[in-house]
C-alpha cells in the first residue's frame, strides 16, 4: 500500500467479473465478503456486495440481509443497492382497476 491506500485493482476487477458470471460465482463472492484479509477494504467489500446482487442468486440473500446491519454505511448502502438489483428484475404485478 502506498500512502495507506491498498492496491485492490485486481480484486475489484475480479469482483466485477464474478458478478457477471451469475449464480456460479455466489459461493466465491460470499466467501470474499467479510473475509479477514479483505474486511478492512470498504470499497472492495462494497463492490463485492454489488456483484453478489448482480448474480440474482437467492443463496446470497442472507449475506445481503446480514450486511444491512453493518456499522459501515457504505456496506449498508451496498447491500441495499444489491438487494434492489436482485429484486428489480422481477416484473411488477399489473393492478386492475376495481
Amino acid at each position: 500500500p502506498t500512502d495507506g491506500v491498498p492496491n485492490n485493482q485486481l480484486y475489484m476487477a475480479a469482483a466485477v467479473a464474478l458478478g457477471q458470471m451469475g449464480p456460479e460465482s455466489t459461493k466465491t463472492l460470499i466467501t470474499w465478503i467479510g473475509h479477514k484479509n479483505l474486511r478492512k477494504d470498504v470499497a472492495l467489500q462494497h463492490r463485492l456486495l454489488l456483484s453478489l446482487g448482480r448474480t440474482r442468486d437467492s443463496d446470497g440473500l442472507d449475506t445481503l440481509i446480514y450486511n444491512l446491519e453493518n456499522k459501515e454505511a457504505t456496506l449498508v448502502s451496498g447491500s441495499a443497492e444489491a438487494g434492489f438489483t436482485r429484486w428489480s428484475s422481477l416484473r411488477p404485478r399489473r393492478w386492475s382497476a376495481p
